[in-house]
């Protein structure tokens, strides 16, 4: 098996991160990028978005291609969290693998390390977000032994809504946000899923599957399966199903 160690490149970026606060990110839609750069052999990345927030400091969004075989470790201060698009992705948690699939999440708190690779003969593509509060750590939110934790999709029960269907993911503190929350939302062909609102939390939708129109303060956005779409605290939104069939996709949101 191949060994890929990069500090600086992809998992420590201490830093830069406090050399310059980015630009704020736009409330808009993010597309999944259609060309990689090839970092080294087996491992290919796009930026997908890059800046600041109400909350963050910075936040970068990235999206990687793992080929078999090949295995990152990394680790830092800042949180780390892996929303895996297609493949099967292994993480070291506690010195054990475990192995995750499409619509599984990794989150790997500042200082707790970080292991993945790709152990399947098949490429593997995820999503990672790295960032750094304006609120600075705080490891009193987290159990001192607690360097991050996973969810697995095969694990979560699934709870039938009016609208469609409900999976819950998480809602707890980190050692970076006091309140971090995600669940995938199914909504059924042609519906919305709540009138035009707004929240103090900052918010990401990533659709997995079909077609939807979001609403942002006052303009409307299509986004397809594997588009990330971001909403900035206090933005009016909705979501509305425009495709054929079900849309399932990712909301998650903080502060």
């Amino acid at each position: 098996m191949k060994y890929l160690i990069s500090i600086v490149g992809l998992f420590l970026f201490g830093y830069f991160y406090m050399v310059k606060q980015p630009d704020p990110v736009e409330s808009r839609v993010y597309k999944w990028p259609q060309q990689f750069e090839e970092l080294d052999e087996g491992i290919a990345k796009a930026k997908i978005l890059s800046g600041s927030t109400t909350a963050l400091y910075r936040l970068d969004v990235d999206a990687y291609q793992l080929q078999p075989g090949v295995t990152l470790v990394g680790g830092g201060t800042l949180e780390t969290m892996v929303i895996v698009k297609s493949g099967v992705l292994t993480v070291e948690m506690e010195g054990e693998d475990v192995e995750l699939g499409p619509g599984s999440v990794y989150v790997s708190f500042p200082g707790g390390g970080m292991g993945i690779g790709n152990h399947t003969a098949d490429a593997v593509e995820y999503y990672q977000f790295m960032y750094s509060s304006r609120q600075g750590a705080d490891t009193s939110r987290i159990n001192e032994s607690e360097r991050g934790y996973f969810v697995d999709w095969d694990e979560l029960d699934v709870r039938e809504t009016q609208r469609g269907e409900h999976r819950h993911y998480f809602d707890r503190p980190t050692a970076l946000l006091s309140r971090f929350e995600m669940h995938v939302t199914t909504l059924n062909e042609g519906l919305t899923s709540h009138d035009v609102h707004t929240h103090r939390e900052e918010e990401f939708l990533l659709i997995i599957h079909s077609e939807v129109e979001e609403h942002i303060d006052g303009s409307n956005h299509r986004a397809s399966a594997g588009d990330l779409i971001f909403l900035d605290s206090m933005v009016p939104h909705t979501i509305t199903n425009v495709g054929t069939g079900p849309t399932q996709y990712f909301a998650f949101k903080w502060e």
